[in-house]
C-alpha cells in the first residue's frame, strides 16, 4: 500500500466509509486489558498495513482481510490489527477508528491512536 496522507479523513484513493462511534472506542479500549490476556498466546497475525508517526501520534491503515468483512462483530479484527501495541503496551488513547474503500471493493481501517 502506498496511499498519501493516511493520517486525514479524506485519504486520497480511497472513499470514506463510515467513523466506529466513540462509545463503541471507548468500550474497547476499556477491554484492552482483557484483550492483552486473550491475544498472548496467539502468534501475531501479518497485515498488510501502512503506517505514519507524527510525534506521540500513530496512525496504522490495515487492510481488512476477508474473514473479518464477514463478521458483524469487528474487535476481533481490532485485536489482531493492534496486538503488537497490546503487546508491548505502548497503545495509548485511541482517537478515531474509520472504515474506507478502495477501488477493488476492500475494506481498510485506519487506526489513530496515542504512543505512551
Amino acid at each position: 500500500m502506498n496511499y498519501k496522507k493516511i493520517n486525514q479523513k479524506n485519504i486520497p484513493g480511497l472513499v470514506f466509509f463510515g467513523d466506529v462511534l466513540p462509545a463503541a472506542i471507548d468500550n474497547f479500549q476499556l477491554s484492552i486489558g482483557d484483550l492483552f490476556e486473550s491475544v498472548e498466546d496467539r502468534p501475531i497475525e501479518k497485515f498488510e498495513r501502512q503506517l505514519s508517526e507524527d510525534g506521540n501520534k500513530r496512525t496504522h491503515l490495515v487492510k481488512m482481510p476477508e474473514k473479518y468483512v464477514k463478521k458483524s462483530f469487528k474487535g476481533d479484527f481490532y485485536k489482531a490489527a493492534l496486538q503488537e501495541e497490546i503487546d508491548s503496551d505502548c497503545l495509548g488513547k485511541i482517537h478515531s477508528i474509520r472504515y474506507y474503500k478502495d477501488f477493488e471493493g476492500g475494506y481498510l481501517v485506519q487506526f489513530i491512536f496515542d504512543v505512551k
